[in-house]
């Protein structure tokens, strides 16, 4: 007996030893196996190999019924903190890119 498994995508794969590197894979462990990938949509990624990180901008549809604006403001707190020490911070990093004689 066959088991039922279609081919959902198929995505062609360049074989290259030269980049091996330099490749990553990411997988989310934690998104359930019933969800697809075809409302993701990543806004920007950009990587610093000599740092280790990886920073991948992924959009979120806020008008959604499945979006939970409380959820939101959790990430957003543990992103970037409180409001009140989000503004300091953003002031001090204002002030860090000028030099001493006020040019930028």
């Amino acid at each position: 007996m066959e088991e039922e498994d279609p081919v959902v995508q198929e995505i062609p794969v360049f074989l290259s030893q030269a980049l091996a590197e330099h490749l990553y894979i990411y997988q989310y462990p934690v998104r359930p196996a019933n969800r697809d990938w075809k409302d993701v949509k990543v806004t920007n990624a950009s990587i610093k190999p000599k740092n280790h990180l990886v920073r991948m901008e992924v959009g979120l549809e806020t008008y959604s019924d499945k979006y939970c604006p409380s959820k939101g403001e959790q990430i957003a707190l543990n992103t970037d903190g409180p409001q009140e020490s989000r503004f300091l911070k953003d002031k001090e990093q204002e002030r860090s890119q000028y030099f001493r004689n006020g040019i930028m």
